[in-house]
């Protein structure tokens, strides 16, 4: 909330609309990003930290690729506003595996993932090249991805 509100968030908002404009107003662009760059190494550290904690050690064979995918694609497609998103990847990753007893977790909340990754990208591109998906297939996801179940969630 604070990056967002902040000096440095409407510096990044206006980063991301017209980096010339900032530009042209005086502000460094490449001291900017350095400091972008250093903020969420910051961040990612104090990250991993806590997450070493949890495990009672912190290795590189810890953080599998897959774990990780899973982890940024938690942050990119989370629905929800400041702070909800954060609390519902924390719920996606952490709690609702243990209520999901069984050797093959794992394997089916990334099943369970992937699917809903393809709902949601569906949902949020229909409109735009529905004629290179096969009917049978955009009629299960139009089935699956109901604009009402969709709304709740990304509104």
């Amino acid at each position: 909330m604070l990056l967002l509100r902040g000096r440095l968030g409407r510096l990044l908002g206006a980063l991301g609309d017209s980096p010339s404009a900032l530009e042209t107003g005086g502000v460094s662009l490449s001291l900017l990003k350095v400091t972008v760059f250093s903020l969420s190494a910051f961040m990612a550290g104090i990250a991993g930290a806590l997450i070493g904690a949890t495990n009672l050690f912190a290795v590189g064979s810890t953080f599998t690729t897959i774990g990780s995918l899973t982890l940024f694609s938690l942050i990119i497609f989370v629905p929800g506003q400041t702070p909800w998103y954060a609390i519902n990847c924390a719920f996606g990753f952490a709690v609702l595996p243990i209520f999901i007893p069984g050797a093959n977790t794992a394997e089916y909340l990334q099943t369970l993932f992937g699917v809903s990754a393809v709902i949601v990208a569906y949902q949020r591109g229909k409109g735009k090249h529905q004629e290179a998906i096969p009917l049978s297939v955009r009629r299960v996801l139009d089935r699956l991805g109901e604009e009402s179940n969709i709304q709740k969630w990304t509104k």
